[in-house]
């Protein structure tokens, strides 16, 4: 039960601390000053930013509350969907999906500088940057729900826990090379605070009448002093004494926020944009985000032996064996042995390739629609998603945009607030209000776990 515990704090984290997916809502609202985030060819106004200069929190699955919380049979409280009267189907149909991610992602900016000399841009960015998955195959649910009633063959494969922080330097540049045309690019640089991950590469069961099998292969990865893992010790048979072993004691496992001391990778990324007028009105941009990664060092690789049980009940019955290998092989499941040959510590970034177009009404100049597209490359979690905008500017100190859009996830809506008084700019914003639309008596959301917000506040020189 801890180490459950702790797999879900792994998960909670990245919202106390603070990668976040992008905020697309802001792409073409031009008074937003983190723009350049989205575009490095987007050209900004002067200001600068401190501690409080943005901060954007996501979360995303395809799943929601309502796949694992159901009205109890008094009509009053609450059960989960592993309770007897819980329907089968009611609780298995909606999670029948390849994939069962939840994901947390968190940006927080530390420092941001804009600068205009002339016809160049410079942007120099500081952000706290983590973020969080957790996933759990379709087949998990089923032996849950329904043990060996429905199928007798379960693939738990690409289950798994992953967390990382990491702290972003940055400096881009855009350039006005005609009246027209605009391209921008920022380097930055990776210093990486911590890295946990827990992936089963293989968790195979078979659960027949005749015969159980089992086949397991899992990797557990640990940068930095977030994750504090210690190993078993045995006896020495010479000299008695207890000395450390190459197994990680599960039973130490345990973390902390406030462990994030040092740096424990380093890496790279790159953004690129460009920006095309073509015409009055109408503009075309496109970019490249987050090309890059992390080299993780003071990191341990641990992975459990290959597991092959195999438990044939007649034939243990006929042929007694007190030496069993295959018992012995099922308490592997659970030993991780860290490994002398480390595993390929590079971690690649999320890269998110984005196009997008905007026109200016003709009737009111104040006035412009946009349509964007993204594709986030994520490994197992590749997304996609269609933005459309509607923006207005009816004043110097005020713009806003209303955005909606479908992706992998479903369908989307938001906007965001930009306020100028002169002085500072404020702004208010979200990719998503789906989180909040349906609520329990009992004030627990039932909606899909999507959900994006975005506040932040800067300085105009």
């Amino acid at each position: 039960m801890k180490r459950i515990l702790i797999a879900l704090a792994l998960l909670l984290s990245a919202c106390t601390l603070s990668s976040a997916q992008s905020f697309r809502s802001g792409y073409f609202l031009p008074d937003y000053d983190y723009r350049y985030r989205l575009n490095p060819a987007f050209t900004g106004n002067e200001f600068i930013a401190t501690f409080l200069g943005q901060e954007t929190v996501s979360l995303r699955s395809p799943l929601s509350l309502k796949n694992f919380i159901f009205p109890a049979q008094d009509g009053e409280s609450l059960v989960t969907g592993l309770h007897g009267s819980v329907d089968d189907d009611l609780f298995l149909t909606p999670l029948n999906n390849k994939l069962n991610p939840v994901i947390v992602e968190q940006d927080l900016t530390l420092f941001a500088r804009g600068i205009n000399r002339g016809n160049i841009h410079h942007i120099i960015d500081v952000s706290l940057r983590s973020g969080a998955a957790v996933n759990i195959p379709y087949d998990t649910f089923v032996f849950l729900k329904t043990g060996t009633l429905r199928q007798d063959h379960f693939d738990m494969k690409d289950l798994f826990v992953k967390t990382h922080t990491w702290l972003e330097l940055s400096y881009g540049q855009t350039w006005d090379l005609t009246e027209r045309l605009s391209v921008g690019a920022r380097l930055k640089g990776l210093i990486g605070l911590s890295y946990v991950s827990v992936h089963a590469r293989q968790l195979d069961m078979n659960l027949s009448e005749d015969k159980w099998e089992l086949h397991s292969n899992m990797d557990l990865e640990v940068a930095g002093h977030f994750i504090d893992l210690k190993m078993n010790t045995q006896k020495d048979k010479e000299t008695g004494e207890e000395v450390e072993t190459n197994e990680v004691d599960l039973g130490s496992l345990d973390y902390s926020i406030f462990k994030l001391n040092g740096f424990h990778g380093l890496g790279a990324s790159l953004d690129l944009g460009v920006e095309w007028k073509p015409i009055d009105g109408l503009s075309v941009s496109a970019a490249v985000l987050d090309f890059g990664g992390l080299k993780w060092f003071d990191y341990m690789y641990a992975r459990t032996p290959a597991v092959d049980f195999v438990y044939d009940p007649l034939h243990t019955a006929e042929n007694p064996d007190p030496n069993n290998n295959s018992i012995n092989n099922l308490g592997n499941i659970a030993r991780f042995i860290r490994q002398d040959r480390k595993k390929n510590s590079f971690d690649w970034m999320t890269a998110t390739l984005l196009t997008g177009a905007q026109y200016r009404m003709p009737f009111w100049d104040k006035m412009d629609v946009g349509l964007l597209g993204l594709y986030k490359v994520d490994n197992l979690f590749n997304w996609w998603e269609t933005r459309a905008s509607v923006n207005i500017a009816p004043w110097k100190w005020f713009s806003m945009s209303v955005t909606g859009g479908r992706n992998t996830y479903g369908w989307e809506y938001g906007g965001v607030m930009n306020f100028n008084t002169g002085l500072v700019s404020i702004f208010l914003g979200t990719d998503s209000i789906s989180l909040m639309r349906e609520i329990t008596p009992q004030g627990i959301p039932l909606s899909q776990l999507n959900f994006n917000l975005t506040v932040g506040l800067s300085i105009n020189l």
